[in-house]
C-alpha cells in the first residue's frame, strides 16, 4: 500500500501543489504518482488491489513545511561531446503485442480524466 495525498491547487499547466510536506519526510525529487481509482482486480479469490487508471508521473521540485510544488518531467539523453551525433542517433519505444495470448476478462481500469484539484496522489519513487 502506497501512502496517499491530495491535489490541493493547481496553479498553472505545468504545475501541481499537493498536501505532502516537509513535515510527511517529502524531499526534492521524490516521484508520486496522480491516480484515479479503479475496482479491486480479483482473480481465482485473490485481491491484488485495485486496477488504477495513472494520470501522471510527477516530481517534487520544491517542498515546503505542509505541502510541495510538483511538476511533470520528461527526459532525454544528449551526447554533450558531439552535439551531431545525438541527432543521428535516437531510440524510440512503442508497444507491441504479445503473439498467441488469451486475454483475461477482467475489469477495465477508469477512464483517464485531465488533473484535478483533489486527486489521489501516490508517493511510489518510481525512476524516470
Amino acid at each position: 500500500m502506497f501512502d496517499e495525498y491530495k491535489v490541493i491547487a493547481i496553479p498553472n499547466p505545468q504545475t501541481i501543489l499537493i498536501d505532502f510536506g516537509l513535515n510527511d519526510g517529502a524531499q526534492r525529487g521524490d516521484t508520486l504518482r496522480v491516480i484515479t481509482k479503479g475496482s479491486n482486480l480479483i482473480i481465482n479469490d485473490i485481491n491484488y488491489g485495485s486496477y488504477d487508471t495513472i494520470k501522471a508521473v510527477i516530481e517534487i521540485t520544491t517542498p515546503f513545511e505542509k505541502f510541495s510544488e510538483c511538476k511533470v518531467f520528461s527526459y532525454t539523453t544528449v551526447n554533450v561531446l558531439s552535439p551531431l551525433q545525438s541527432l543521428l542517433q535516437q531510440t524510440r519505444k512503442s508497444e507491441t503485442s504479445l503473439k498467441g495470448v488469451t486475454p483475461t476478462a477482467i475489469p477495465a481500469p477508469p477512464p483517464r480524466t485531465p488533473i484535478q484539484v483533489g486527486d489521489i496522489v501516490q508517493f511510489t519513487n518510481e525512476k524516470a
